[in-house]
């Protein structure tokens, strides 16, 4: 399409706008002026749905709420009046969606309580939708047993979602959730340290590499869901799992009983043992950066997979 194209194409879409819009005003108008009629329920109920069309999404929810505020309530006699509802409940829900996704989480959430969580159950094909979306608000309000409930919903319903088009949103969804199952197992992991004496040293490090081996394929396993930013995430937790462990190792206190010889020789051991996973965890942040870079993920990540790297003095 030629430039000259593109342009009268957009005359074309904002002359379109314009003249839905100015329809969607003379609905309202009408209900304004005439409040008694029996077509007001139908001329709100058209009003919100231009102006969801056209992206006047304020306005529509607006609408939208007015109408179940006034109609809901009342047994109306017209056919069609629980079909309008049912539509402009999906219409408040999928505005909520939207908000979410803009960052604008308390509109989001006041929808999504007020509308969602009284109407829509299981078998619902929201359902999954509304759960993840939840699930991804509380978790930046720091609310994780909210958090891990609707991740708990929502991988129940996994098997119920047919919609080819949330295929993608599916392996987001269980990316997520996947990863933040693990947050609590990473908090106490972080909290293990080894201390004397040397007979109870030994035994926390086999615990400690047992358990670094069994959390880092935890976290290396959700990248088989194929999503780019929480496997980029994955693989960087992976490398901060091993890391974890070589800061351990390389702070124990040194075993004050052992004789000089078999001091040295232990923290030889010791030493080896934290630059081998070392190495290996630097291996993981460089694949992790490569393909972060090549995707274009979240730059938060990209910006810790860098900073870490850069401490380690790699290349």
């Amino acid at each position: 399409m030629t430039l000259h194209q593109n342009a009268l194409q957009q005359v074309e879409e904002e002359k379109q706008q314009t003249f839905l819009l100015s329809i969607a005003k003379e609905f309202e108008a009408f209900a304004q002026k005439y409040p008694a009629s029996t077509f007001v329920a139908k001329a709100l109920y058209n009003a919100a749905q231009i102006n969801w069309q056209i992206g006047q999404h304020e306005l529509a929810v607006s609408i939208a709420e007015n109408w179940l505020s006034h109609f809901d309530a009342n047994i109306l006699k017209e056919k069609d009046h629980e079909l309008m509802k049912k539509n402009l409940l999906r219409l408040l829900f999928d505005a909520a969606v939207v908000y979410a996704n803009n960052g604008q989480d308390e509109k989001a959430l006041q929808l999504f309580s007020k509308y969602a969580n009284p109407n829509i159950k299981k078998n619902d094909d929201r359902f999954f939708v509304f759960q993840y979306e939840m699930a991804k608000l509380y978790q930046k309000r720091n609310q994780r047993p909210l958090m891990i409930h609707a991740c708990k919903q929502m991988h129940s319903e996994i098997t119920n979602v047919k919609k080819p088009l949330e295929k993608t949103l599916v392996s987001e969804a269980q990316a997520f959730c996947d990863f933040q199952f693990l947050e609590e197992e990473w908090d106490f992991y972080l909290k293990v340290n080894f201390q004397v004496p040397f007979a109870q040293i030994k035994k926390q490090i086999e615990r400690k590499e047992k358990w670094m081996k069994a959390l880092n394929q935890k976290y290396l396993k959700i990248i088989d869901h194929k999503n780019a930013k929480w496997g980029i995430w994955s693989l960087y937790r992976a490398a901060m799992v091993q890391l974890d462990y070589v800061k351990a190792l390389r702070e124990m206190p040194e075993p004050k009983e052992l004789p000089v010889e078999a001091l040295d020789i232990f923290k030889k051991e010791v030493s080896s043992i934290a630059f081998i996973a070392e190495e290996e965890a630097i291996t993981v942040l460089e694949k992790a950066l490569l393909k972060a870079r090549e995707l274009g993920v979240d730059i938060e990540v990209t910006n810790k997979i860098q900073t870490r790297l850069s401490e380690l003095g790699a290349k």
